[in-house]
């Protein structure tokens, strides 16, 4: 098993084959990759590389995190992720990946972090239109038929806002198991 890379996706084009077709790319940014460590069998129980990408000042990384780096004798990471691989594909601390490290054809597993909406109503979530703004249209945040009294300014009590329950996302630091 090989080692993964950590990468930047700058966008996406298109390349063109002799034949005159197109093929869509993401163009991937591989930036500063290095070796921070190595995770071996008989010293931790498994076999791994630890990368590091991008470049952070000394001053915002922890004494330790610096103590780290120091020891492998690169310069502070902004990112930090390990990659199981195999005994005889261990990579030496230090090194720098490129993309020559891939092959041409080879296909890839991606993961990523997409960017986040925050908490977001279902115009943003699922790209309604919306209303005219002129003319009359009269904005109802909330149905006419959905209060107590019609036409009072009080919700409904476990309404706090205008979003359905399962438009909200909930963090849970910890599996929910047993009394907490």
């Amino acid at each position: 098993m090989r080692s993964g890379v950590i990468a930047k996706k700058l966008g996406m084009t298109r390349l063109f084959l002799e034949n005159g077709t197109q093929v869509p790319v993401t163009v991937l940014q591989l930036d500063n990759l290095q070796v921070v460590a190595q995770r071996t069998a008989d010293k931790d129980g498994y076999t791994a590389v630890q990368l590091g990408a991008g470049s952070a000042k000394a001053k915002n990384t922890t004494a330790a995190q610096r103590g780290h780096f120091a020891k492998a004798n690169v310069a502070p990471k902004r990112k930090i992720a390990e990659f199981r691989v195999s005994a005889d594909n261990l990579i030496e601390v230090g090194a720098e990946i490129t993309a020559e490290h891939y092959l041409a054809g080879q296909f890839v597993d991606i993961a990523g972090t997409s960017i986040g909406k925050g908490f977001a109503g279902a115009m943003k979530r699922h790209n309604f239109g919306g209303l005219r703004a002129s003319h009359g249209v009269g904005f109802a945040p909330f149905a006419r038929f959905d209060r107590p009294v019609p036409g009072s300014g009080q919700g409904v009590q476990g309404q706090e806002d205008g979003w359905p329950s399962w438009c909200r996302s909930y963090h849970h630091p910890e599996p929910a198991s047993g009394p907490h």
